[in-house]
């Protein structure tokens, strides 16, 4: 694996792994108990790395055989992932205490799950992921599920589809297409801006739902919007 752990300093350490683009730069994780590429902070408490990872592919050894992430996440900000696709890993992206990033034409397909953000509660002073934009991203074909993001406010899904995800026709509740869980924050209120998702295309998930909101904590104020997306 190729781990980045930036450091609390100023100005902030930039850390750029780019490659020739899709297909061209290859990062074969051929390791099925490694991941591809971590970033993780020096400390729990979440940081500003300004990081960006684009024109790569990250190959596993195929979904239901690795077990780790195409790219890990922790206790981290500012991240950029752009022009990547992921392709048989685990889960393509993995991420707690993960937020104020951007994901940019990255294709999560072939994977055990596609993307998964969460709170880290055993970080000082950390935080749901939250203020994560996804602008035409691609998440298919994910044996289990397309995504899952718990705790978030301000999540933005700007076009691109999920589809095909949670292979089989059953109804059941360990796959779907998107799954929201408790926006606004899991643990605390930390936004009255739950998510938008904003002309998104959504077809042919299996399991439980094509789209999967759910509140588990009450949350004062919250709102969120779907516009423009076709199921």
């Amino acid at each position: 694996a190729i781990t980045l752990s930036p450091v609390s300093a100023q100005p902030a350490t930039r850390v750029h792994l780019l490659g020739e683009g899709m297909g061209a730069s290859v990062l074969l994780q051929s390791n099925a108990d490694a991941s591809g590429i971590v970033i993780t902070a020096s400390s729990t408490t979440a940081i500003g790395s300004e990081t960006t990872v684009k024109g790569l592919s990250i190959v596993g050894t195929g979904a239901g055989v690795n077990t780790q992430n195409g790219i890990g996440i922790q206790s981290t900000a500012y991240i950029s992932i752009a022009d990547c696709e992921i392709i048989g890993l685990a889960t393509a992206i993995y991420a707690d205490n993960y937020l104020s990033s951007i994901l940019d034409h990255v294709l999560l397909e072939y994977n055990t799950n596609g993307f998964r953000f969460e709170p880290y509660v055993g970080a000082t002073g950390f935080s749901e992921s939250n203020a994560i934009t996804m602008i035409s991203c691609v998440i298919g074909h994910n044996t289990n599920y397309g995504g899952w993001i718990n705790g978030a406010g301000t999540f933005n899904v700007i076009g691109g589809s999920i589809e095909n995800n949670g292979a089989g026709t059953d109804l059941s509740t360990s796959k779907w297409g998107l799954k929201i869980t408790d926006s606004g924050g899991q643990v605390a209120d930390s936004a009255s801006n739950g998510f938008s998702l904003h002309g998104v295309y959504f077809e042919g998930n299996g399991g439980k739902a094509q789209l999967w909101v759910e509140q588990t904590v009450l949350t004062a104020g919250l709102a969120s919007s779907i516009v423009g997306c076709s199921f």
